[in-house]
């Protein structure tokens, strides 16, 4: 007989309830499952080399801008500024912060998610957040990855819903309280591109982790499905903002 929490249980009876746990994330990414962020560290070098190229060119990189000016812009089918302006930033200062942020949520997430999962959903909270800055100031110049940032709080906001792990047994609802404080209170941030990549985030995270005490993952390709339903929405609401937006 083995000795249990719940008494003594038989040999037979112990093996026969043995159960395999299964880490969803190494389906997706050996890097993941091993512990390594490689997903995380190389967003980070991307971004750090598109800054390091923009000091290197500071005129080369004025169609990457999110936004419409002028005569050009997203409206005008320029639709890769969706993407770029999320990998450009303002300063040294604005990227140092936007990487921290990316590096303290982006470790956790892909480690939940694993690598390969994890790139798409930043790329759709970066998609979101561009989105969001196109609705509320179409015509300004943004630039930055703290919409994508944003949306990766939106992520790990719906996996501690999805299994019932309450805002105030962690950090992340003061960490939000914060982040969202300075973006109303502070000149010059983006609203729009910090809101729609937060509830960017959190529609990909309830379409990957399910629904508010769910305590379990739906289908994957439910998952996924949500995911490029978040793309979609964003690239085709992207452009009807701007094409509603008056030029100058």
């Amino acid at each position: 007989m083995i000795q249990a929490s719940v008494g003594f249980q038989c040999p037979n009876c112990t093996g026969a309830s043995r159960q395999r746990v299964i880490q969803p994330a190494q389906r997706w990414s050996k890097g993941a499952e091993l512990g390594q962020p490689v997903a995380t560290i190389a967003l980070i070098a991307v971004n750090v080399l598109v800054y390091l190229l923009e000091v290197a060119r500071p005129a080369g990189f004025d169609a990457e801008l999110v936004g419409r000016y002028g005569t050009i812009g997203v409206a005008e089918g320029q639709w890769w500024r969706m993407i770029t302006g999320g990998f450009l930033h303002a300063g040294t200062l604005h990227l140092a912060f936007n990487m921290f942020a990316l590096w303290s949520v982006g470790v956790t997430m892909e480690k939940v998610l694993g690598s390969v999962r994890f790139v798409a959903a930043y790329l759709a909270c970066l998609l979101a957040g561009s989105f969001g800055a196109l609705v509320v100031s179409p015509n300004a110049f943004t630039v930055g990855a703290s919409g994508a940032v944003f949306g990766l709080f939106g992520l790990l906001l719906a996996f501690q819903l999805s299994r019932g792990i309450p805002l105030g047994q962690t950090r992340l609802g003061m960490v939000l309280a914060i982040n969202l404080l300075f973006t109303f209170a502070v000149p010059g941030i983006s609203i729009g591109g910090h809101l729609g990549g937060l509830i960017g985030g959190i529609a990909v995270g309830f379409g990957l982790f399910g629904l508010p005490k769910a305590h379990r993952s739906p289908p994957v390709a439910a998952g996924w499905a949500v995911l490029g339903a978040v793309v979609a929405v964003s690239v085709a609401g992207g452009f009807a903002a701007a094409a509603a937006a008056p030029a100058f």
